[in-house]
């Protein structure tokens, strides 16, 4: 047998062909990033992963461990919310102790600064003018009080009670003063056209006596017109007009002094002895009279 050449014409199409893809290969090649499959060639597909059947064995522990962690979760955050809320109530209480000590500690203070504003002293005191209570006694009442305003209503009670007295005391003395200055004018001696020259001696005699001083001190005890006392002072006055008063710058006052003799019989032992003068004198001093 004779052998049969090869066919060319197939041989041809498929360098044709294959000519053709690698020209749009290249063409692609050229346009894009990098190389392109050709059209005909297979693509590869990422596997998907395969869950497993519901029932099996895999998934019913995958479910009881989401459950598990599920109720670890719960427990944990109930335990979270049961600590908080204890936290929130033990803060809740010490803020409220806190609070009550602070409103403790405010009302002691303010107790003690109301008792230091009620404790009774001299200085809180108002005292009346013109008291007759003295400070002595002032502070006796300050030291018996228990506060402020028993000291205030005792101190103004007695300054009250002796105020009274006083106007009740002056009263009577200037009545009985009125009745002494009346007794003084009806007086023959002292009053009517005389009453003039009886206040003259009256006040000269007391100066000179006992000081201008005392007249305002008569008055304020309310015996200056006492008619006893005014007459006296009028005879003491008189007494000075007619033989004033010696005084130590005066020669008066340089005599000698009275010997014992001179002043027992009546002479002068330095002068010469008269027999009669003396028995006169020794029989004065030994009479009745002269005992007297």
């Amino acid at each position: 047998m004779s052998e049969v050449p090869p066919a060319t014409a197939p041989a041809s199409q498929g360098t044709s062909s294959e000519t053709k893809t690698q020209e749009q290969v290249s063409d692609l090649g050229l346009l894009g990033s990098g190389p392109v499959q050709a059209e005909n060639q297979p693509t590869k597909e990422t596997p998907k992963p395969v869950s497993p059947a519901p029932g099996t064995p895999v998934e019913v522990a995958k479910e009881e461990e989401a459950i598990r962690v599920a109720k670890e979760k719960e427990l944990a955050d109930a335990q979270a919310a049961t600590l908080k809320a204890k936290a929130d109530e033990e803060a809740q209480a010490k803020a409220k102790q806190e609070a009550e000590k602070t409103a403790e500690a405010e009302a002691a203070k303010k107790k003690a600064e109301e008792a230091e504003a009620m404790k009774p002293t001299l200085e809180k005191l108002k005292v009346p003018e013109n008291t007759l209570i003295s400070k002595e006694r002032q502070a006796e009442i300050v030291a018996q009080a228990k506060d402020k305003d028993e000291a205030q209503k005792t101190l103004e009670a007695e300054h009250n009670v002796a105020s009274r007295i006083q106007t009740e005391g002056l009263q009577r003395l200037k009545s009985q003063g009125d009745k002494w200055r009346t007794e003084i004018q009806s007086d023959p001696e002292l009053g009517g056209q005389n009453f003039k020259e009886t206040d003259r001696l009256y006040t000269k005699a007391v100066e000179e006596v006992f000081g201008k001083e005392m007249i305002a001190d008569l008055k304020a005890l309310g015996v200056e017109a006492h008619p006893k006392f005014v007459k006296g002072m009028v005879k003491v006055a008189k007494g000075m007009e007619a033989k004033p008063l010696v005084h130590g710058d005066r020669p008066e006052a340089k005599a000698k002094p009275k010997t014992p003799a001179q002043i027992a019989y009546g002479y002068d032992e330095t002068q010469p002895y008269d027999a009669n003068k003396a028995a006169v004198n020794t029989a004065a001093s030994i009479s009745p009279r002269g005992m007297s």
